[in-house]
């Protein structure tokens, strides 16, 4: 199978929700885990998984409330989003993994790799900020997101959404996301004068990989996050 379909994963209890996931691609290939948007799902990567799943073992992951994966009653945040993918892969024995980011998944896996850069064999975050000024213009666009505005914009989207979440409640559900959106210190764990990186490092000063960001998915080509995710560059 080279797409994600929402019928062949399986769901894990992690804390208060049930957090569902998907691999396919190439069974002993290199893990490469693939973390969508805000209000988005894990088939958002079909438009490009035909040209990875030779190579890679490819974990998609609904975000907690998304796609078939249950919200629990925690508040949603980046801390929460980043336990949620930790117990997965703790429950797959994955160790080392590459990751492929889309906004709200980019920036956990910017967190990820900010606190375990030793386990990320490459990184690619894609519309993805790891910090926001308090003035950053974008800040009143997202704070008036609303289920309308959404629903009226991505119809086949919020449907989709209400097919296949067990506990569907769009309303609840971006007033959820949105939230962390708006907390422009609540996206990394360092401090604003370590922010500029090119390419995370740990502390020895080993690298986990590129980031590419601040870019859209249409304009991003596959052979050019395959080099970053693979550390090839």
């Amino acid at each position: 199978m080279t797409t994600f379909t929402h019928s062949s994963g399986q769901h894990l209890s992690v804390d208060d929700a049930e957090i569902y996931f998907e691999i396919i691609g190439n069974p002993i290939g290199i893990p490469l885990l693939l973390l969508h948007g805000g209000l988005g799902n894990l088939t958002d990567f079909n438009g490009m998984v035909a040209q990875l799943a030779s190579e890679f073992r490819l974990i998609g992951i609904n975000l907690r409330g998304h796609g078939k994966s249950t919200p629990g009653k925690s508040r949603l945040t980046y801390q929460r989003y980043q336990a949620d993918v930790d117990a997965i892969l703790a429950y797959l024995n994955i160790d080392c993994f590459s990751i492929l980011g889309f906004s709200d998944g980019g920036i956990t896996a910017l967190r990820m790799a900010a606190e375990t850069p030793a386990r990320i064999k490459g990184l690619v975050a894609v519309a993805a900020q790891s910090q926001m000024e308090a003035d950053d213009p974008i800040l009143p666009m997202l704070s008036g997101v609303t289920a309308d505005v959404w629903e009226t914009k991505f119809p086949d989207a919020v449907c989709y959404y209400r097919e296949n979440n067990p506990e569907p409640d769009f309303d609840a559900l971006i007033k959820s996301v949105v939230s962390p959106w708006k907390n422009i210190k609540q996206r990394l764990p360092w401090q604003s004068d370590q922010a500029d990186h090119g390419a995370l490092a740990a502390p020895d000063g080993s690298g986990c990989g590129f980031l590419v960001n601040n870019c859209f998915a249409k304009g991003l080509r596959v052979p050019r996050f395959r080099s970053a995710i693979l550390h090839t560059e």
